[in-house]
């Protein structure tokens, strides 16, 4: 039997990495339209099944040996967007990632800079790009940290966005930042003693599997509400500015939070706006006085 296998391949071109992927899209569209009844899923599946066995036993070796190298490359591309993707996602409290208009070249710049000019280094126009965050300038020297330093740093940040969560939901948790959380570990040492320190272990919805160590206290509510009220006014401050559609989409999801938080802290969301409203008032009037712009920050 083998044999005869054998004398019938002879002068085919067998399989491949395209056809193992066909095979194996073919059974897996088989196996969903078991479970869902959807005839669609069964027809492509069958049509891969079919195109996987006429490849391997087609005679046309250089067509096919042409398409597993198409194959490849879009592979190789997919697969080096993703990684791209996900060295950007591990960065992002670092680095802000841009486009240059002209090119379409991808650019990172480190964050906490403000408004700043960006030269392309592949065709060399320049452009303005500015932060939407509020925060995002004090940012932890891990190199600095001993385990014992780093530990209680992580379960502050796991806690204010457990926290951040139990207060505004899910979408209250984009706000978590590393400003927000040196704000709650320094409140929360100030305060030590005075309110009830909770800590303990779960899952959350960026680490569904492995359990993560939290604590908070009391001032982390505090830190939760002033990360929604800073994240939603500056939000509101870009819309107003530059109607940034980024901004506009960012204000309308943290409304609700914000209100919430504007409750619980009148005195500080009312200095918030204070502030945005007078570094508003002064870029209308050109100003150029750095020492106004800065004591209107400060205050």
């Amino acid at each position: 039997m083998k044999e005869k296998i054998r004398q019938f391949m002879i002068g085919r071109y067998g399989t491949d990495g395209l056809n193992q992927f066909l095979n194996i899209a073919s059974l897996v569209l088989i196996l969903v339209y078991i479970l869902t009844r959807l005839p669609l899923l069964l027809y492509v599946g069958v049509v891969l099944l079919g195109l996987c066995y006429y490849r391997m036993f087609s005679r046309n070796i250089s067509k096919r040996t042409e398409e597993n190298y198409k194959y490849y490359a879009v592979k190789d591309r997919i697969r080096n967007k993703f990684s791209g993707l996900k060295d950007q996602w591990d960065n992002r409290r670092l680095y802000h990632y841009y486009r240059c208009p002209q090119c379409r070249q991808k650019l990172r710049v480190p964050r906490g800079r403000g408004r700043i000019q960006i030269s392309c280094p592949r065709c060399g126009t320049q452009f303005h790009q500015e932060e939407l965050t509020y925060v995002g300038y004090v940012i932890p020297n891990q190199a600095a940290l001993d385990d014992e330093a780093k530990a209680r740093y992580r379960t502050a940040y796991c806690g204010l966005c457990r926290r951040i969560g139990a207060l505004h939901g899910l979408r209250g948790r984009l706000t978590l930042s590393y400003d927000l959380t040196f704000l709650a570990l320094l409140l929360s040492s100030l305060y030590e003693g005075e309110s009830e320190c909770v800590t303990g272990s779960g899952h959350c919805p960026i680490h569904p599997i492995r359990k993560i160590n939290w604590r908070h206290s009391g001032p982390t509510d505090y830190c939760a509400d002033m990360s929604v009220a800073l994240h939603y006014y500056n939000a509101a401050d870009k819309w107003n500015d530059d109607h940034s559609l980024l901004g506009l989409g960012f204000e309308k999801l943290l409304d609700s939070p914000a209100q919430t938080a504007a409750q619980r802290w009148p005195r500080q969301c009312n200095a918030i706006r204070t502030c945005l409203d007078r570094l508003a008032q002064l870029e209308a009037e050109g100003s150029e006085d750095l020492d106004a712009v800065s004591a209107a920050s400060a205050n």
